[in-house]
């Protein structure tokens, strides 16, 4: 029976996920995602689209992920919140709708298009959240402290909303986006002190938290933020051991692989550095040609040396 239920072939990836084998993930959802759509489980369809997009992005195929953000309007056509379908809840299709667009950015680094995100309030609060912390974010790393503080009160009284609702995992999560968005308000601020109490106090709060099902993982991993923090702040042998310790528990992320390879770089670590950038290359081996500059960056790298 498994070759036609589709949650049945997209459940391998949450463990592939876990380990980073990205290619994994995405041959097994896109096939989940073939039979969600001819079924018309479009709940499930918009799942597997989340854990494409995120295994694409860690593996430097932005092209293929470019594609399903655009394949975003014509798929939430067809969606419906409380149609039963498949295994995975309407929530879950509500999830990916926003999850998608600001993992693009966020990943990308493109931080100008995360703060000019759209909100679309939903009946699910936490996924109302993803929006809100991706634009928290992208106007913090542009220098817009405004919105960051129009951000930071929409999670505040989504926080709210979660709590009223007994939704305290969800909640939790909110906090930890809250103060993520706060830290990096404080470093747009010259606050430095208070960026990293605050970045560092997210990320012990993320770390004594579980995934969620409903999510390959976080838009941006608190520790990975205040690894790129301590980096901003020419902190490179801190700013490596907080990456290391993101990839403990995220192995083989794109942003925290190059992280600690300039990490590394810049504490005259030539033999880490190389490291860290052939693993990189060899993570984003289907990469688009020629692909973003960390990319370059690495092959340059290597080749140089």
């Amino acid at each position: 029976m498994a070759p036609s239920a589709p949650h049945a072939l997209h459940m391998p990836s949450h463990t592939f996920t876990r380990l980073g084998y990205w290619q994994e993930s995405i041959d097994t959802n896109i096939e989940s995602g073939r039979i969600s759509r001819q079924e018309g489980s479009t709940a499930e369809e918009l799942h597997t689209m989340d854990y494409r997009v995120y295994a694409y992005l860690q593996s430097g195929q932005d092209d293929a992920a470019r594609q399903l953000v655009a394949a975003l309007p014509e798929v939430a056509g067809r969606f419906s919140p409380e149609a039963i379908g498949s295994a995975a809840p309407g929530s879950a299709g509500v999830f990916a709708l926003a999850a998608i667009p600001a993992r693009y950015a966020l990943e990308r680094g493109e931080w100008a298009a995360a703060a000019a995100l759209e909100a679309r309030p939903s009946k699910f609060p936490y996924a109302d959240a993803l929006t809100h912390f991706a634009r928290a974010i992208g106007a913090a790393r542009t220098g817009n402290a405004a919105a960051v503080r129009s951000s930071i009160s929409a999670l505040q009284t989504i926080q709210q909303q979660l709590v009223d609702a007994k939704e305290i995992y969800w909640a939790g999560q909110a906090d930890i986006q809250q103060r993520s968005a706060s830290a990096w308000l404080a470093l747009a601020e010259r606050r430095e002190s208070d960026a990293l109490a605050g970045m560092r106090a997210a990320a012990a709060l993320e770390d004594a938290t579980e995934k969620s099902a409903v999510t390959p993982g976080p838009l941006a991993p608190a520790r990975e933020l205040l690894a790129e923090m301590l980096l901003e702040l020419k902190q490179p042998a801190d700013a490596r051991k907080e990456f290391e310790a993101t990839l403990k528990r995220e192995p083989r992320r794109f942003r925290s692989v190059y992280g600690a390879a300039q990490a590394a770089s810049e504490m005259g670590d030539r033999t880490a550095a190389d490291r860290y950038y052939a693993q990189l290359l060899e993570i984003c081996e289907r990469a688009d040609k020629p692909g973003r500059p960390e990319l370059a960056s690495a092959r340059a790298t290597r080749t140089s040396r």
